[in-house]
């Protein structure tokens, strides 16, 4: 289920507001909603669009400011449908660099898929798993399957976020953990992705191959990073990342890029280079990747939205 978030705030110094979701049992689900809101003197409107998350009986939003006042006025919660989700992704769009991405033939890029897309066209009920980190839950948070539900309008996709912040497939491939945040999710499509991973993509390929040791069938697609500035930590935050380390840390990046894809290919599992779609499309913006985000590493509703028309393109037929 999907909800349009309305209010209106006076903040002269900006800030963020989420969304934590709890189970019946009253306990956060890991799977937060994050996004910033803008620096202004004067009343201004603001929109968003929250996706429920599957087993989450409540949810809670709050308001967090950067050091200054904040009025709010006028908020609102209320569900809407796919459609009208798709519609807000436009109205974000509309300030975005238009897609254009040199993909080769859905044929091609979408071969390790072809239970997926069976599905798709026959309708009914589709469970799409993300498993990593916080950038892999904003990845989901950009309703990019709303996209896609307007491609397949009989499918009814839902989408579970199997996360921890700030941890990659090095974690997940240890002591069956792919058992509790794979497995018993039941899914019908896994996507892996994220920035926290250490270039290491023998993890990567250690949860494919786990995996598929018990669900020899399942589709598995491997997103590259996206948004966040290669090697980018807190210690740079304030100074930034100095250029040496930079073109280290650059380096070492494509070389997993390079391994990702090869590795996939060899396994059969689809692979999207979502960070290399992602830079050529800011470089286009003519836009600083500060106007994407909301804090130092992860992306606000125009970054969200932008990664997620990325994936939606490769993932449409």
């Amino acid at each position: 289920q999907f909800y349009h978030l309305v209010f209106t705030a006076r903040a002269p110094t900006g800030g963020m507001w989420q969304c934590r979701f709890l189970g019946a049992d009253n306990l956060e689900i890991s799977a937060d909603h994050w996004t910033s809101f803008a620096a202004s003197a004067d009343w201004h409107s603001y929109e968003s669009v929250i996706m429920a998350r599957p087993n989450s009986k409540w949810a809670k939003i709050a308001w967090m400011l950067n050091n200054g006042p904040c009025e709010l006025a006028g908020v609102s919660l209320t569900p809407i449908t796919h459609g009208e989700t798709f519609a807000w992704i436009q109205r974000v769009a509309a300030d975005l660099p238009p897609i254009k991405l040199d993909l080769p033939p859905a044929a091609e890029r979408h071969r390790f898929l072809a239970q997926t897309y069976e599905r798709l066209r026959a309708g009914g009920d589709f469970h799409l798993v993300m498993l990593g980190d916080s950038i892999i839950n904003d990845t989901a948070n950009s309703m990019f399957h709303a996209s896609l539900m307007e491609v397949f309008p009989k499918a009814r996709i839902k989408v579970t976020q199997s996360v921890r912040s700030g941890t990659g497939m090095p974690w997940y491939a240890l002591e069956n953990r792919i058992q509790s945040y794979v497995i018993d999710q039941h899914p019908d499509m896994l996507i892996i992705g994220g920035i926290s991973h250490a270039y290491n993509a023998a993890a990567v390929f250690s949860v494919i191959e786990q995996v598929r040791a018990i669900l020899p069938k399942l589709d598995i697609l491997v997103l590259s990073g996206t948004i966040t500035e290669v090697g980018m930590g807190p210690k740079f935050f304030k100074t930034g990342i100095p250029a040496a380390i930079a073109a280290q840390e650059q380096a070492k990046e494509l070389e997993y890029r390079t391994d990702l894809a090869a590795g996939c290919a060899q396994r059969q599992v689809a692979y999207f280079d979502l960070r290399a779609a992602w830079e050529a499309h800011l470089q286009a913006s003519g836009k600083p990747r500060s106007w994407f985000l909301r804090d130092y590493i992860h992306g606000n509703d125009r970054g969200r939205v932008l990664t997620g028309r990325l994936l939606s393109t490769w993932l449409t037929p």
